[in-house]
């Protein structure tokens, strides 16, 4: 890798700077000062709705973005939902069809990590083909664990250090240098397991480590929270709204894509 993708010019970096992408959640543009900002990669990580919380993002970026421009997913665990973002678009004041938005959203799906690092590795020049100024990835470290198998094959005297920490540290690696290099904004979710039966969602210290800004999120009854745990910035805050919720019954089909 050459010096010029490692570094970056003092004029380049007050141009991208201040440029950002709002998330359309109040809380999050209130810690994050407007928004998702070019050169940063983003873990939203905490409750099993962060995958929610994305695909509103996602429609906010196609609602902020203008026809030229292109918003990039790859979608690592099949919950994008396109009639889900399309019900976004749909409920803000457009002056075109909300369909005609979803023509510049482009959506790659990885179904192991491998196709995801490949995925990674390609996505310079489809980041660059596409005009797209933010990449949203969901599902990464439920690849990682659905492949690696038993935790309890993984501990114990002589047994090597588990693999997953490479794993999550190398995928998060790819996703810090390619918001660097590249100039995007990239946002990753990472939902924890909604079962108590299932194995906790560990996103690791060494992963952590290489996203540029982490927001934990969780949901207490009514009362969702949004925390900024770690921003090259920005201190640390914590905001937590009341967020009303429709007693009616919903179906079977809403129930999953809304996490009731």
């Amino acid at each position: 890798m050459d010096g010029e993708q490692l570094f970056q010019t003092a004029f380049s970096m007050a141009q991208h700077q201040g440029v950002k992408c709002p998330t359309g959640i109040a809380l999050l543009d209130e810690l994050l000062e407007g928004g998702f900002e070019a050169g940063l990669s983003y873990l939203i990580f905490g409750s099993p709705h962060c995958t929610t919380w994305l695909q509103q993002c996602i429609a906010t970026a196609l609602l902020h973005y203008g026809p030229d421009r292109g918003v990039a997913v790859i979608d690592a665990n099949n919950r994008i939902r396109p009639d889900t973002i399309l019900e976004y678009l749909q409920a803000a004041s457009l002056p075109d069809t909300p369909a005609t938005r979803l023509h510049r959203l482009h959506v790659a799906r990885a179904f192991t990590t491998d196709q995801l690092l490949s995925l990674l590795n390609e996505s310079s020049d489809t980041i660059h083909d596409l005009n797209a100024p933010i990449l949203f990835v969901n599902g990464l470290t439920h690849l990682v664990q659905e492949e690696e198998g038993d935790d309890s094959l993984l501990s114990g005297p002589g047994v090597p250090t588990d693999p997953r920490v490479f794993r999550r540290a190398q995928l998060a690696s790819h996703l810090k240098q390619l918001a660097f290099t590249q100039q995007v904004a990239v946002v990753v979710s990472a939902d924890a397991p909604k079962r108590r039966s299932k194995p906790p969602l560990r996103i690791g210290q060494a992963a952590r480590h290489r996203f540029h800004v982490l927001i934990y999120h969780t949901r207490q009854d009514t009362i969702d929270t949004f925390t900024l745990e770690k921003h090259p910035s920005r201190p640390w805050m914590q905001r937590s709204t009341v967020t009303p919720r429709p007693r009616r019954r919903l179906s079977s089909y809403q129930t999953t894509l809304f996490g009731e």
